[in-house]
């Protein structure tokens, strides 16, 4: 039997391979959160959101419906 087979018959290495799949997971979702600008978004927010009041609290936009 394989080292790594029988590495996975211990709980230790069970929980090795858990971290290690979770770990690749979160690489997967922070490179796809950074392509699509997740850092910057927090940026572009202040800059849309330049120059309004914002002690007010803004409203929902709710279409209107057509008659």
């Amino acid at each position: 039997m394989g080292h790594a087979r029988q590495r996975l018959r211990t709980p230790s290495g069970r929980v090795w391979a858990a971290e290690r799949s979770l770990e690749e997971t979160y690489a997967g979702l922070a490179a796809r959160f950074e392509a699509r600008g997740g850092y910057e978004a927090d940026v572009r927010a202040e800059i849309a959101l330049h120059g309004l009041d914002r002690s007010r609290p803004l409203r929902p936009i709710v279409p209107r419906r057509r008659t």
